[in-house]
């Protein structure tokens, strides 16, 4: 039994010890955007104040070895306890293995009207590169919101090429 941690995809390939961020998202503040119910689940009257407390928590992230997102989950306002943190982690080499991630411009659940990006930009991927179009919204996993939807893609295409060189070629992999 392989001991945490010790598998290759764990491993920092930078400086041991250390896993190295390499992309921090932004999400698009625009005013709609701000009181959007799929995105932000948060009524109206108090949607601006309910962004500013959600977009201080929130984050899009791709490591050397995964993706990590937080969106917070707001019950009630304007209490900010009543925030809670909803982060979920994908590593290349298990679930977070998708075919190259695209900027997503029609026909996803963040578009209005199936064209109008409204929201912020959209990233989306699924498991085989023929399922990432938008005839199969279903196979698709999107990140919503973003601010710069392309340069989020091409953080994780080159992350995910990266990682999953090293799982593979263990002659690519850095050991402290």
């Amino acid at each position: 039994m392989q001991q945490t941690g010790t598998a290759a995809i764990y491993k920092a390939v930078s400086t041991p010890g250390t896993i190295k961020e390499l992309h921090n998202a932004e999400f698009d503040d625009s005013l709609c955007r701000k009181c959007h119910p799929i995105l932000t689940p948060i009524p109206a009257p108090f949607c601006c104040t309910a962004f500013e407390m959600w977009n201080k928590r929130a984050y899009t992230r791709v490591y050397e070895n995964r993706l990590e997102h937080n969106r917070p989950l707001i019950n009630c306002l304007p209490c900010n306890d009543c925030m809670f943190d909803w982060v979920s982690v994908a590593f290349f080499d298990k679930g977070a293995k998708f075919a190259p991630w695209v900027r997503a411009t029609m026909c996803t659940p963040f578009h209005t009207c199936c064209l109008v990006e409204c929201h912020g930009e959209v990233a989306a991927t699924a498991k085989k590169s023929w399922q990432n179009h938008c005839l199969f919204p279903c196979y698709r996993t999107y990140v919503p919101g973003l601010k710069d939807a392309q340069a989020f893609c091409d953080a994780a295409n080159a992350a995910q090429a990266t990682a999953l060189a090293a799982v593979y070629n263990p002659a690519v992999q850095k050991m402290g």
